[in-house]
């Protein structure tokens, strides 16, 4: 019962959940403050997930004509980015179309903050499961970014980085897609992810929070490219005949823990139908362990890099910036969770704790080390986001939800039931009904107003 009622909505709560700020709302530099740093900097905004300045690029100017304006943009992209928060997608998604408008319309169709306005929209279709035209955005924001500050710019890699993770949620959430779809959207993420990290690299350093949320999306999505060389079986309770030897299980994100199917039960608990479920490797087994062990490198240096080089708000002091000094031998791999104090730490977490997971259950008995340091990771990247998010926060549900399914694999089912009931009794997604009524008070909204849109046309048509 209860993952049939959170696969219904499983795209909306997770589908942020460890990818953390790969596609965050991305700051229009919509005041004059932040015009003037483009102009000096060309980049296209400098928080979020955006590039932030870059002294490699030369200098691009743009018209700067309405201070009063750019602070009416900068106000609604504060009520985005409050939504946002709040995880209230279809009403953010709403006035991320008119923040594009009204954008476009004041500094033109190429200029990083119509680029900015793109990416938003992009983000909230994403997050309501509208892959094709959050692709679309996605991909329009990177030509614009591409064309204004260069193929090599920390604001070009955003998009890249995006259009990467969409690629890994549309994966694990459109059931229309066939086999080779599939497929050939883990290959985009891989070349997508890998080159937003080459990029990010260079312009921001290894240690940034964004490049680490680079490498981690990238190593996440070589284990789903594992998952993809495998195939699903089915074993009666009493049949010991197949060999497991070779099975093996992957997952990308915290988006791939609502695929229920993967679920098992730990080895000391009676067998039941979900303990028969096992991915088989269709290839060479040293081929399948190669590509693990790839995926666990990035992850777990991900990890590491963005535990000893925190950035942004901790769990111990507000906007904890100080470098940590990282012990010259490695710590226990059961003691590194509780060294997990920020966000982007916290992400980093999140996607190992799936990889670990899932890797457990490839083993036979499964590995119960491997469960055990998931479980370490999953409760601390918990109250990291408990303390530092809101309640509602799409990103704390992802880890709740992902530690439910961890519990039921370890064959704990009253704690995962009432974490999922939890889950159910919180969460609060708008309907159907509500969805469909601001879609037709949207069209109704635009077909109203015919004289705005002869004004963005007449001030695009006005631009360079």
């Amino acid at each position: 019962m209860y993952r049939s009622v959170l696969r219904r909505h499983a795209s909306r709560i997770l589908s942020e959940g460890s990818t953390h700020r790969q596609s965050l709302i991305h700051r229009s530099s919509t005041t004059s403050r932040f015009s003037r740093a483009l102009s000096t900097k060309g980049g296209g905004g400098g928080g979020g997930c955006g590039g932030g300045g870059n002294k490699n690029h030369p200098k691009e100017k743009f018209p700067m004509p309405d201070r009063d304006k750019e602070m009416h943009l900068a106000s609604i992209q504060s009520d985005i980015t409050e939504l946002y928060k709040q995880g209230n997608f279809p009403e953010a998604l709403k006035i991320s179309k008119k923040l594009l408008k009204e954008t476009e319309a004041h500094f033109g169709r190429d200029h990083p903050a119509t680029a900015s306005a793109y990416n938003n929209l992009g983000l909230m279709q994403k997050l309501l499961g509208d892959f094709g035209e959050a692709r679309q955005h996605y991909s329009r924001a990177m030509r614009i970014y591409g064309k204004v500050v260069g193929r090599d710019h920390a604001s070009y890699a955003m998009t890249l980085h995006n259009l990467g993770t969409l690629s890994k949620s549309q994966i694990h959430f459109d059931t229309s897609l066939k086999a080779t779809e599939r497929l050939s959207l883990v290959e985009q993420a891989l070349e997508q992810l890998e080159e937003a990290w080459e990029i990010r690299k260079v312009e921001l350093g290894e240690e940034h929070p964004l490049t680490v949320a680079s490498r981690s999306g990238y190593g996440s999505t070589l284990a789903a490219q594992v998952l993809h060389q495998h195939k699903l079986v089915e074993l009666k309770p009493d049949d010991d005949s197949i060999s497991l030897s070779q099975s093996t299980t992957s997952t990308t994100t915290a988006a791939t823990t609502t695929e229920g199917e993967s679920s098992d039960e730990f080895k000391s608990k009676p067998k039941s139908q979900h303990q028969q479920r096992r991915y088989v490797a269709l290839g060479p087994q040293t081929v399948t362990d190669k590509g693990w062990n790839a995926a666990e490198e990035h992850l777990r240096e991900s990890l590491v890099t963005s535990i000893y080089n925190p950035r942004g708000r901790s769990v111990q002091q507000k906007g904890n910036k100080k470098k940590k000094k990282q012990p010259k031998k490695q710590s226990k791999k059961e003691d590194i969770a509780s060294e997990i104090e920020t966000l982007s730490a916290a992400a980093a977490a999140q996607n190992l704790a799936v990889f670990l997971k899932s890797r457990a259950m490839t083993e036979v008995p499964y590995n119960e080390d491997r469960l055990q340091e998931a479980h370490a990771l999953y409760s601390q990247v918990e109250y990291v986001r408990t303390q530092l998010l809101p309640e509602k926060h799409p990103d704390l549900y992802a880890t709740k939800y992902s530690l439910a399914e961890l519990l039921e694999a370890m064959g704990e089912e009253d704690k995962a039931n009432a974490l999922r009931q939890e889950i159910v009794d919180t969460y609060d997604p708008p309907s159907e009904e509500e969805l469909a009524k601001q879609e037709a008070d949207e069209k109704e909204e635009e077909s109203s107003s015919p004289d705005m849109v002869v004004k963005i046309d007449k001030t695009m048509a006005s631009k360079p």
